[in-house]
């Protein structure tokens, strides 16, 4: 692969900014398309290309029918229609990608573990992940693995920070953000000059007044480690504070080599900064050819590991699809529950987080499109 990029491109868009990104993952389900992608933002070689195209090429397409269809929807289908055009969108990545066990695509890699449940709590053990297409895609994104256990709701919606406004106020839940600070730092040592690759992870506090269940204060080193093991191996810890830590790369590039560097830390960014779960500040980027609000990457802390928000929406998707097709009764009892807010909320922004992230990994670029101002 030649490298995915995680520098910011903008572009204004006089459609919705989701359906910009649907016309680009659209155009990608012609095989001609994506075989050039494939061999230019990949380094897929040609002699394959064309093979892997026609491949990935019908899951875009299939991605792409049941997104057009969950638009009009009513809400107790939509869930369904949604989860399949994300499991489309994942499986046509993890061909791409190709993970270690990617051949085990064709299963969807996770279960519903609501059959015994007569109600749903933030505490319910909703689902648990398995071998398959799931599993594969959180392996794009995230050096970790994901555990066997069973996984509550709680754990899936704290990971996802388009619901902290709702689970703040409803449920008096603030997870802690640990921000996520990615550079290349060109560094003097001796007389050279030599480029490594840096992150720093800062912790933010939760708000007076919020909780979390089990009252985790202290800096997560161990689970920092735990989803992130290259940080012990390839990485050095260079600087700590009580909410921060720094590590700097035992990997070094003389200046003249600074873009195997960048192109290193591209790499490791890619599952270091929980791509996916990025939101914006209304602070200036300091990149004035960016022209956009500041990009914060991080994570946000539950009481278990670090979950990226794409998996746990991916998870969550597929939970709240099993509701609408097994469990309609269940369904029915938390229809007036404060839990319903957060998934129909959830189900309300997916696609806008979810599809953006979905075409930027297809494109192995980082693509912001926002509104256009002038028409």
């Amino acid at each position: 692969m030649h490298g995915f990029s995680l520098d910011p491109n903008f572009i204004g868009t006089r459609m919705g900014p989701v359906a910009a990104h649907v016309a680009h993952i659209r155009h990608l389900a012609r095989p001609s398309a994506l075989k050039e992608l494939l061999e230019r933002r990949h380094g897929v070689k040609a002699a394959e290309s064309r093979e892997r195209a026609q491949k990935v090429g019908p899951f875009l397409d299939q991605a792409l029918s049941f997104h057009d269809v969950s638009r009009s929807a009513p809400l107790r289908v939509r869930p369904v229609l949604q989860y399949y055009t994300y499991l489309n969108l994942a499986v046509a990545l993890v061909l791409i990608y190709q993970p270690l066990g990617w051949e085990q695509y064709r299963k969807h890699g996770v279960e519903d573990t609501t059959r015994e449940l007569n109600r749903i709590l933030l505490s319910s053990e909703v689902v648990r992940v398995r071998k398959g297409a799931l599993a594969l895609f959180h392996a794009i994104i995230s050096e970790s693995t994901l555990s066997k256990k069973k996984v509550s709701l709680q754990d899936l919606l704290v990971a996802i920070p388009m619901l902290g406004g709702e689970l703040s106020h409803n449920f008096q839940i603030q997870p802690q953000l640990l921000e996520v600070l990615p550079d290349v730092r060109v560094i003097k040592e001796g007389k050279t000059l030599l480029a490594r690759s840096q992150f720093t992870f800062r912790l933010h506090r939760r708000r007076e007044g919020t909780r979390c269940r089990k009252g985790r204060s202290g800096f997560p080193l161990r689970r920092l480690y735990t989803a992130m093991p290259s940080l012990q191996t390839r990485y050095q810890l260079v600087g700590q504070g009580e909410a921060e830590r720094t590590f700097l790369s035992r990997d070094k590039w003389s200046s003249g080599y600074k873009a195997r560097a960048e192109r290193f830390h591209s790499e490791m960014a890619l599952k270091f900064v929980n791509f996916g779960g990025q939101q914006f500040s209304d602070e200036q980027s300091p990149n004035p050819i960016y022209g956009q609000s500041k990009i914060i990457y991080g994570w946000r802390l539950g009481d278990t590991s670090l979950l990226p928000t794409l998996t746990a929406g991916l998870l969550l998707s597929f939970s709240l699809a099993s509701l609408c097709r097994y469990r309609a009764s269940l369904l029915d009892r938390i229809e007036g529950s404060r839990i319903n807010l957060l998934l129909e909320v959830f189900s309300g922004e997916a696609d806008g987080f979810i599809i953006p992230a979905m075409r930027n990994l297809l494109y192995a670029e980082t693509l912001y499109i926002h509104p256009s101002k002038h028409t």
